[in-house]
């Protein structure tokens, strides 16, 4: 997109102010605020901000309040034909207000810049985000500032009654959604995540809090930020998925103002994306419409009483027409609602209203407009809502809106009763402000939980029940009352009519019913089998299966059919459920673990809870017709044992009462018994069933049921049930078979099929695999080295099995990471420790193969990653399992797919925030240069890493050694691979660079830091002695020149590999050959042929050099409190800083030669920082002795000093140029030297200088050298 072009075509010749600014009374009377508005108005300048009106108003210049957004200034300017300033003593940016700390979004505001027309005016430009309405907003705060008197210092010369221009770029606030990147990020979400996500807009934080501290049910799956057109970070949207649900919560966060037609443009993004639901939960800006005037919102009785209300609608807006152009009322909207209205009562903090208007400011919200809207009597006011349900209605009119509102701004000590759930009276306002917004964000996700039935049902939906209990006769209802909670006496394990903690529920498709049962059944089968038996009054059911066939799934779906049943009156069988499984649970847990008498606890425990049972089931039975639904039988021998008698009672009294016993069993040796005592009884009904067969069969209620259950997709268990049935020989394997496989419990068989379908098995047997899937569980596990000679016994496996041993690891690597993001809790300390190392070449390189195999494999591994970071950071310190998040940080750096680029620079960008930039202690080395190299690979600037490399030489050091472990030109002796360089020759690590060089071969970032590398081990062996046990010398200078002319490298290296081979090819220092050249080399200017001037014995440079520093050190202040008032406002100051300066910014003449001023070009500029770059590198690996505060920011320094921006680069600027002024008094003194323009050369030098400071400095020397004898004066007595 050309922004350009949207300020050119949008280009608005001013805006016509509100009408109802100019109706401000000079005592405010006018606003609805009254004597509250000036308190108002007053808070939103700062001081800086307010001195900045009072010098405008008083040198009258005018002041614009400007529509656009920050670092946009070149383009409306540009458009305004307006320039920076050419006063160098008039700052172009004045300080910005600091950004509002307790917030996370909504917290930059509008900054002040000032400009220069061609008139040669000054315009005072207050910059706000490009929003019509909140450019109003500033706008008639700026009027008010001045009509209320509320600057000092003001002089007779200014004219508060001066108009203060607005303009606004209506085309660019039109494309908000595109320039901002919202569309793009929008564009990289699965749309899945969009058409069934629900959009937050507002205080976002507080949702994201209150989801934050729910990792069981929410887990964050995508992150974006905005990125796009030198936009850095305006907004972030996170998507939650619930865990246990079919929706996911997408929070948008803005981290400027924005007001209005802004924000329904926004809004309108997401709802064109797809997103059916959006909720804005906002700050009550304003007062209330209530009666005949606004309210105190928080006034008992009077106004809002909870600190929350919700506008029920309908909406209405006041809007901008650019037709007429003038703000016009608009068509009423009432979008429909996700949260009905009767949830609104039930949070006592909640106040429903209905009626509500959005109005352009709230400076604009005087009498006047109260009056005009009173027809439509509305009840609150803000500046946006209305606004939103406009643009919600008008993209898609069956989408929803919801609001919440906040009434922060009004909460004081007195108010503070009348919070639902508020503290006390202790608290300061900023905490009770939390409360509200607390309290607001937990109701809403309560809300949508509920909605979306995703919340913990309470006795299976007691609305629903109570609804149809109505309708049953009164011994029905009497029954389902006494079992709505289960009774006291009930032990925990009986399920009258109770939730299971993890039902997936399968719903029945009715078909006719089948005569017999003779094979493996579909679940719909077994639906028409029970009620076929259900009919027959003869039968008891016996369903039987494998161990993990999939009963236990089924028998909560026939429960729950069961009981849905007799709620409608379709049967009159009361279904009872006893999960034995649980029984035994809490028979474990109910006695103490003492070895020797635990057996015998359990027994006691388990006899006395079953003759419980007995009593009830038995009470049951007399009672009236009673499914007894029994799982679990099998879980233990004990309880089949004690159960065995009970069960057989129930089975013969059950058919006489009109009742049924469903026995869920299985198909083993030992439980034959159960078969043993009902055998002879005709009275049974079998039915097989195993899940595993039912997927097969295609049943994909079953399969859904499967997945819910285990947290799995379709793809992975699929996969999983085809390779279990191939390696068990059985058609059908059972469930907990193809979960075992899935979860990596049957290693061997998982090694064997990766083998099978990676590797093929034509030149492999079973045995051969069967080895390696050993050594690679030792690499991981047992975390032994490849390397190791342990693993010497490998050789016997055929060609090519380190590189089978290298894929299982990675392999293994990535199902423990994928594992680790999919735990609910706390991870395990054991897991970690077992992958807290860095991993080798050729393990990391089948770990990139393998997560790159498919978009998909991408995605979701980075998304596990993302999960398993954010679980870290959370849950251990900084310094903990530091290599375990290297190889999150590398593989961060490793996608090749957009949303997973996304997803792994978002973790980079969170890690490199947490870095300290002063420890390198441990891991912290590793996983800066881990997190550095990831982002240079994604495409970031690796300026820093480069950086840390010159600037630290154990950083070098590391980064050597670590090419060297990784590329086995040094043993493999520290797992972490955080030794330094030893030394050693460096075939492999020249080898792999020379493949790296190979078109195609690597990423550009790659070669660049293996450039660097390879750079560094030639200076550093050359300085050694042992360069050539790697590569002859002249080759070795050969390649240094190779890579400085090298297409695609960054300047960094260039630089490093220019001096790094002159410095090969003399042997001598580069800094002492630099030093060499300052003596040597003379200065340029004083024998400039274009000027006619002539020195014979011209100063060197190094002459001038040191002129310099001993003038900053004899005439500079101390500190900043003596510097010139003007200066004190351009920044901070230092005088260490500008001798450092000082110190280093001829230094490169001394290699490069000196230019004259008029000769130079930027490429001049851009060499001597190359040099910069080389002493600074060259010093890091050859170990020459430079004090490191020197040689660590000599780059910094040079550049500072180049740009002329901060005042200590301006000071230094001006002292270097006084210093010629002092040379010139001596040369006036030389009759052999002519300088016939020495006059304009004064002249020319002192309208150069930019600090009054130096100017004032200069000014006392010169009048105190004027009228002096210079030849007496220069003439020192020896």
């Amino acid at each position: 997109m050309n922004l350009r072009l949207l300020y050119q075509q949008g280009a608005d010749p001013g805006l016509e102010p509100l009408p109802e600014l100019s109706q401000l009374s000079d005592n405010s009377a006018g606003h609805t605020m009254g004597n509250k508005l000036v308190d108002y108005v007053s808070t939103k300048f700062t001081k800086e901000q307010k001195v900045a009106f009072t010098t405008a108003r008083n040198l009258k210049w005018r002041i614009r309040v400007i529509g656009a957004y920050s670092g946009h200034e070149s383009l409306w300017m540009d458009v305004l034909g307006e320039t920076y300033p050419s006063d160098a003593s008039i700052k172009r940016f004045l300080p910005r207000p600091a950004v509002v700390g307790h917030k996370k979004f909504n917290k930059h505001r509008p900054y002040m810049l000032i400009t220069q027309q061609p008139s040669g005016d000054l315009v005072l430009n207050v910059v706000c985000f490009p929003s019509r309405e909140y450019t109003q907003q500033v706008a008639g705060l700026v009027q008010a500032l001045f009509k209320y008197n509320l600057l000092d210092q003001l002089t007779s010369n200014g004219s508060p009654g001066q108009d203060i221009e607005v303009r606004v770029f209506p085309q660019l606030e039109d494309k908000v959604g595109s320039w901002t990147g919202l569309h793009n990020s929008l564009r990289h979400i699965p749309p899945d995540i969009l058409k069934r996500g629900i959009v937050v807009f507002g205080y976002v934080e507080e949702i994201a809090n209150v989801l934050k501290r729910r990792p069981n049910d929410y887990s964050l799956v995508a992150l974006e930020d905005s990125n796009a057109f030198a936009v850095d970070r305006m907004f972030e949207i996170e998507a939650y998925a619930h865990d246990k649900g079919n929706f996911f919560l997408l929070t948008f966060g803005f981290h400027h103002t924005y007001w209005g037609s802004s924000s329904a443009k926004l809004l309108a993004a997401f709802v064109d994306a797809g997103v059916k639901h959006a909720i804005y939960f906002a700050k009550l800006g304003s007062r209330i419409f209530v009666g005949p005037d606004y309210k105190d919102p928080l006034n008992p009785g009077r106004g809002i009483t909870g600190g929350l209300t919700t506008p029920g609608g309908p909406y209405y807006c006041v809007h901008y027409d650019a037709v007429s152009p003038k703000y016009r009322l608009s068509r009423k909207v009432q979008p429909p609602k996700l949260i009905p209205s009767v949830y609104y009562d039930r949070c006592s903090a909640i106040t429903k209203t209905e009626i509500h208007i959005s109005v352009p400011s709230v400076i604009g919200e005087t009498r006047t407009q109260e009056q005009a809207y009173r027809g439509i009597n509305p009840v609150t006011v803000d500046n946006e809502i209305s606004f939103m349900a406009y643009a919600v209605s008008r993209s898609n009119r069956a989408a929803t809106f919801d609001c919440v509102h906040v009434a922060t701004d009004f909460v004081t000590a007195a108010y503070s009763t009348h919070w639902d759930k508020q503290g006390g009276l202790d608290q300061d306002n900023r905490s009770k402000k939390r409360d509200p917004l607390r309290i607001g964000a937990e109701f809403l996700i309560e809300a949508i939980e509920e909605i979306k039935n995703t919340a913990p049902r309470r006795c299976a939906g007691v609305k629903e029940l109570r609804r149809k209990v109505k309708a049953m006769p009164a011994t029905s209802r009497d029954y389902l009352r006494l079992h709505a909670k289960p009774p006291a006496d009930y032990p925990p394990w009986m399920h009258p009519i109770r939730e299971y903690e993890r039902l997936a529920t399968l719903p029945a498709e009715r078909k006719p019913l089948l005569a017999t049962a003779k094979s493996l059944l579909s679940l719909n089968n077994i639906y028409d089998l029970l009620s076929d038996a259900l009919n027959n009054s003869s039968y008891n059911i016996d369903i039987k299966g494998n161990p993990g066939g999939g009963k236990s799934l089924a028998v909560n779906a026939l429960y729950y059919e069961l009981l849905d049943q007799f709620r409608t009156r379709h049967t009159p069988l009361r279904p009872l459920l006893l999960d034995l499984k649980q029984l035994e649970r809490y028979a474990i847990e109910s006695t103490e673990a003492v070895p020797n008498g635990l057996l015998t606890k359990q027994h006691k425990y388990l006899e006395n809870e079953l003759a419980k049972a007995d009593r009830i089931v038995s009470a049951e039975l007399s009672a009236g017709p009673t499914a007894i639904i029994i799982d679990g039988i099998d879980t233990s021998s004990p309880a089949y044992a004690l159960h065995r008698g009970h069960l057989s009672k129930w089975r013969k009294q059950a058919p006489h009462a009109g009742s049924k016993v469903i026995a869920f069993l299985r198909k083993s040796e030992w439980i034959r018994g159960i078969t043993h005592t009902s055998k002879d009884d005709p009275e049974e009904y079998r039915i097989n069933i195993n899940a595993a067969e039912l997927v097969l069969s295609g049943s994909e209620h079953l399969l859904d049921a499967v997945c819910a259950v285990y947290g799995k997709n379709r793809s992975d268990f699929s996969m999983a049930l085809n390779c279990a049935r191939d390696y068990t020989g059985e058609r059908s394997p059972s469930l907990r078979t193809v979960v075992h496989y899935l979860q990596g419990k049957a290693k061997k068989n998982y090694f064997l099929d990766i083998t099978r379908n990676y590797f093929g098995t034509k030149d492999h047997s079973s045995v051969e695999h069967e080895c390696a899937a050993e050594i690679a569980y030792s690499i991981v596990v047992d975390k032994v080295p490849p390397e190791n000679a342990r693993l010497s016994w490998s050789r016997r496996l055929v060609s090519g099995s380190d590189e089978i041993t290298a894929y299982f690891a990675a392999r293994l690597i990535q199902q423990r990471i994928q594992s680790l993001s999919t735990r609910p809790r706390r991870l395990s300390v054991n897991d970690l420790k077992l992958m807290d190392r860095v991993f080798s070449h050729h393990i990391n390189h089948q770990l990139k193969r393998i997560m790159t195999e498919s978009p998909e494999i991408e995605y979701r591994t980075a998304a596990a990653i993302q999960s398993v970071w954010r679980k870290l950071t959370k849950s251990f310190a900084v310094q903990d399992f530091m290599h375990f998040k290297s190889v999150l940080m590398y593989l961060c750096g490793r996608f090749t797919t957009e949303p997973a680029c996304k997803i792994g620079a978002t973790i980079l960008k969170e890690a490199l925030l947490n870095l300290s930039d002063t420890d390198f202690s441990g891991g912290n080395l590793s996983l800066h240069r881990t997190v550095h190299i990831s982002l240079m690979i994604l495409g970031e600037n690796g300026a820093k890493y480069f950086r840390y490399l010159r600037q630290r030489p154990n950083f070098d050091a590391i980064n050597r050694g670590f090419h060297l472990t990784y590329y086995h030109d040094q043993d493999y002796s520290d797992p972490s691979m955080e030794s330094a360089d030893r030394g050693g020759p460096f075939h492999n690590t020249l080898s792999q660079f020379d493949q790296m060089l190979q078109p195609g071969k690597a990423r550009e970032a790659v070669h660049a830091i293996t450039a660097y590398t390879v750079i560094s081990l030639c200076v550093n062996r050359f300085k050694k002695g042992c360069l050539e046990d790697t590569l002859k010398l002249p080759s070795a200078i050969s390649l240094l020149q190779t890579l400085a002319n090298k297409e695609g490298m960054p300047s960094e290296v260039h630089h490093y590999a220019r001096w790094a081979a002159h410095y090969l090819h003399s042997g001598v220092s580069i800094v002492v050959q630099a030093i060499i050249g300052l003596k040597r080399e003379p200065r340029a200017g004083w024998n400039y042929s274009s000027s006619s001037r002539s020195t014979p014995e011209a100063e060197s440079v190094a002459d001038h050099s040191m002129g310099a520093i001993l003038l900053a050190r004899a005439f500079l202040p101390n500190d900043s409190s003596h510097l010139d008032e003007t200066d004190r406002l351009l920044g901070s100051y230092s005088k260490a800083t500008v001798i450092r300066m000082l110190e280093v910014h001829d230094l490169a003449e001394g290699l490069l030669g000196d230019k004259v001023q008029p000769m130079r070009t930027q490429k001049d500029d851009e060499n001597e920082l190359g040099v910069m770059v080389g002493i600074s590198a060259l010093a890091a690996a050859e170990g020459v002795p430079i004090p490191m505060h020197v040689c660590s920011d000599m780059e910094e320094q040079l550049a500072e000093f180049q740009a002329e921006e901060s005042l200590n680069g301006k000071i230094a600027a001006d002292i270097d140029r006084i210093e010629s002024l002092f040379q010139l008094v001596v040369y006036r003194a030389d009759p052999n030297v002519s300088i016939p323009d020495s006059e304009n050369f004064v002249k020319e030098v002192r309208s150069r200088l930019s600090t009054r400071t130096v100017q004032r400095i200069w000014d006392g020397l010169d009048q105190e050298l004027r009228g002096k004898d210079l030849k007496s004066l220069c003439a020192l007595p020896r």
